[in-house]
């Protein structure tokens, strides 16, 4: 009788063990991922010249400023709602508007993405 309920259970633990596996493995690429496109985006953020943050290619359009203050709200919506559920005070819509608070405020989104290192 042991040997009967031992064997039922065995597959479910075999694949709760994989797919906890499966989560480690997903964050660690995830944070790997992240650091490569955080870099790029702190790269480009301040490559931009201050006076062409409100630069847009059409009047429907974020402007440069707007579509960097949307990233961090999201990149910091997502980790907090999705990976670890903590909550932040990051709100972008709040934060300044010159290129220092912006480039901050992404900074800070960052951390909040890869908290975990």
């Amino acid at each position: 009788m042991k040997i009967s309920l031992l064997l039922r259970l065995l597959p479910a633990m075999l694949l709760l063990s994989y797919s906890v596996d499966a989560q480690d493995s997903f964050l660690s690429d995830y944070k790997m991922k992240w650091k490569n496109a955080a870099a790029y985006t702190l790269e480009f953020a301040k490559a931009m010249p201050e006076d062409h943050y409100g630069y847009t290619p059409t009047a429907v359009e974020m402007t440069f400023r707007e579509q960097l203050k949307h990233m961090a709200g999201n990149m910091v919506w997502l980790s907090s709602s999705y990976l670890d559920g903590s909550k932040t005070h990051i709100d972008p819509s709040k934060s300044g508007s010159t290129k220092k608070e912006i480039i901050a405020m992404l900074e800070k989104g960052i951390c909040v993405c890869i908290a975990d290192d």
